[in-house]
């Protein structure tokens, strides 16, 4: 796989497993005892198609299931101003379920707009009008970051107008860090747009430093950082070689900051194949600049 693939694979939706269910078919009930549960908020479901009925599940006392889903997702909580008290019995049953999200009342709150963007982003089906909705909530960082996704991918579907298209990109993830700076999957999707921008490589290498100091076995980052500082000195050593043509002593200093990026380069790649990363090899093998 190409690096260029790589970079599409990282924003686009996660592959769904064998037993999710297609847009527009119903959720399959699991096995075992969580059966009953998924039952019954199938038929939480049910209910907010028939209005004549008037049933109301019973409010939940916190987000706990919410939370949890946030945090396997790896993506930050809603703000409390995005999120209400009262909708959480609501959406926790069917918080990946596109078709019951779609179905909710009108005048739903940013959250609920996010999870049903998600859901269909999920099926790959368009998303970008419900996350407006959505970051019309100030500080909603997860909102935002996929929105940068959702920009990303159209970037490479429009090539007419890929350039606007990843610098809005880039924007949104650059919104979702300024609410949250510890969202290590905004940068490194960040990172992955401005390696397509004109003149942003060294701000993708600072973002890919900063989310492998973090996350030391993000394979990923690893791979892409390795990538990174390959074109760094590619570019430095092109610096040093029309510098050599001058006789200008800076020549050398290039010439020393391109072999150092190589290393740096070689080292990041190597440590990616280790985790997994069969497309960093090539640059792992590489000797000098």
């Amino acid at each position: 796989m190409s690096f260029s693939a790589l970079l599409a694979r990282l924003v686009a939706p996660a592959p769904r497993t064998s037993g999710a269910s297609k847009p527009g078919e119903p959720a399959q009930p699991p096995a075992g005892p969580s059966r009953l549960r998924w039952w019954v908020g199938s038929a939480v479901v049910l209910a907010l198609g028939v209005a004549a009925v008037g049933l109301r599940p019973s409010p939940m006392r916190d987000a706990a299931g919410l939370d949890a889903l946030y945090r396997k997702w790896g993506v930050p909580v809603p703000p409390d101003g995005c999120r209400r008290a009262s909708e959480w019995g609501l959406l926790t049953p069917i918080a990946t379920d596109a078709a019951a999200l779609a179905s909710l009342p009108e005048g739903k709150s940013a959250e609920a707009w996010y999870l049903l963007a998600r859901a269909k982003f999920a099926h790959s089906q368009p998303a970008a009008d419900e996350l407006r909705q959505a970051v019309q909530c100030a500080q909603f960082s997860a909102a935002e970051e996929l929105l940068g996704r959702v920009l990303a991918i159209e970037s490479d579907q429009r090539p007419e107008q890929a350039v606007a298209l990843r610098e809005q990109s880039a924007a949104r993830f650059s919104r979702a860090l300024a609410a949250d700076p510890t969202f290590a999957l905004a940068r490194l999707h960040r990172a992955a747009v401005l390696l397509k921008v004109p003149g942003r490589l060294e701000g993708a290498v600072a973002d890919l430093r900063a989310v492998a100091a973090v996350e030391p076995g993000n394979g990923q980052a690893l791979a892409l950082l390795g990538f990174a500082l390959e074109r760094q000195a590619a570019a430095e050593l092109k610096v040093a070689e029309a510098l050599t043509q001058n006789n200008d002593p800076v020549a050398e200093q290039k010439q020393a900051l391109a072999r150092q990026l190589t290393a740096d380069s070689r080292q990041a790649s190597c440590r990616a194949v280790e985790l997994g990363v069969a497309d960093a090899a090539p640059r792992c093998q590489r000797e000098g600049p």
